[in-house]
């Protein structure tokens, strides 16, 4: 049985709404799992996960500025918690012609063991 690691906040009012924002994500009701987000994060603003979670709602809106803010943020505060952060927020940043802040962090992913990287790339660590 896979155990999940604990979550980056112990606020129990936050957990509840990230916990409703997941399924709201599976929902594909990104708006509503933004709001639910924005919840968590005024009870802690250094929740990870929802920074996570909150930049994958906004990159599936195509808010592009709002991603990269939220996934940074989560690097800043937890530079292992996700590994494929890296690697996408290089992606975004290519799109956008930002060629030295994309290089930055596709050295970042490059650091991250080559199994993982190749399952990164097929999208098998991409969830919620």
């Amino acid at each position: 049985a896979q155990t999940t690691p604990p979550l980056t906040t112990t606020d129990k009012k936050a957990i509840k709404s990230y916990d409703a924002a997941e399924t709201y994500m599976r929902q594909q009701n990104f708006q509503g799992a933004i709001d639910l987000l924005n919840t968590a994060l005024s009870r802690d603003p250094n929740f990870v996960e929802a920074l996570q979670l909150r930049g994958a709602a906004n990159f599936e809106l195509k808010n592009t500025e709002q991603t990269i803010e939220d996934w940074k943020k989560s690097l800043e505060i937890s530079p292992h918690i996700n590994p494929s952060t890296n690697y996408f927020l290089a992606q975004l940043y290519l799109e956008q012609g930002e060629y030295t802040d994309a290089k930055k962090y596709f050295m970042a992913f490059k650091k991250v063991p080559n199994r993982t990287r190749k399952q990164i790339r097929t999208g098998l660590l991409v969830k919620y």
